[in-house]
C-alpha cells in the first residue's frame, strides 16, 4: 500500500506538475523527472515529443519493484496544446487506488481524454486517448508491473 500511495504522488508531483522534478536528463536528448520520498525513488525518463517513448521506475531501497513502458503519439501534429490542455490535468487526476495514467475520463473544453485498463499494479496493460471534438488526436499505449 504505501508503494501505491507513493507512486500517486510522484506522478501528480513530476510531469504532470509540469517542470516541477524535471532533472538534466540521463541518457542524450532524454527528458527526466525524478522524485524521492522516505526508502522510495521513482524515476521517469522518456524520448520525443510528437511520437514518444519512455519507462517509469519505481526503487525501494535502490531495488527497482515496479516498471512501466508506454509509447504515445500525437496524431493531429497542429493541436501542440493538447498535452498543457488536456494530458497534464487529466495525469494529475491519477487513480490513487491504481496509479497507472488518469482517470477512466476526464474532459476539458472540447477534448475528452480516456484511460482503459486491464490487470493490477501488478501487471497491466492500457491504452490512453484523447479526442478532440470526437476526433482521435493523441494515443499511448502502456504495461507493466510488477519487477
Amino acid at each position: 500500500m504505501q508503494m501505491i500511495h507513493f507512486l500517486t504522488q510522484a506522478k501528480k508531483s513530476t510531469y504532470a506538475s509540469g517542470t516541477k522534478y524535471k532533472i538534466s536528463s540521463t541518457k542524450p536528448n532524454s527528458i527526466d523527472y525524478h522524485y524521492e520520498k522516505d526508502n522510495y525513488i521513482y524515476h521517469d525518463t522518456y524520448f520525443g515529443s510528437r511520437e514518444f517513448y519512455g519507462e517509469e521506475i519505481v526503487y525501494l531501497d535502490n531495488k527497482p519493484i515496479w516498471h512501466m513502458k508506454y509509447k504515445g503519439r500525437l496524431i493531429n501534429h497542429e493541436l501542440t496544446d493538447v498535452y498543457d490542455k488536456i494530458l497534464k490535468p487529466a495525469l494529475k487526476k491519477v487513480d490513487e487506488e491504481l496509479p497507472i495514467r488518469g482517470p477512466k475520463e476526464f474532459i476539458f473544453e472540447d477534448y475528452k481524454y480516456t484511460f482503459e485498463i486491464n490487470g493490477s499494479i501488478n501487471k497491466f496493460e492500457g491504452i490512453e486517448k484523447i479526442y478532440r471534438r470526437d476526433k482521435l488526436v493523441y494515443e499511448l499505449i502502456c504495461y507493466g508491473g510488477k519487477l
